[in-house]
């Protein structure tokens, strides 16, 4: 996960990207594709579910 300062609105994840430190996006702007393993498609959709259960930081 990104530091603390880039996370203190929204949950932000780190995804693979064109550079060594990967890009921080928006957990819930996140959708899993079809080869998605488990443990990143529950984490994706734990964080859905925090969005619209209207949980805030």
């Amino acid at each position: 996960m990104p530091g603390e300062e880039e996370c203190s609105h929204e949950m932000y994840v780190s995804i693979r990207w064109d550079r060594k430190e990967g890009l921080a996006v928006p957990l819930s702007q996140l959708k899993p594709i079809g080869d998605t393993d488990e443990e990143t498609r529950e984490a994706i959709d734990d964080g859905h579910y925090w969005v619209r259960m209207g949980y805030e930081f």
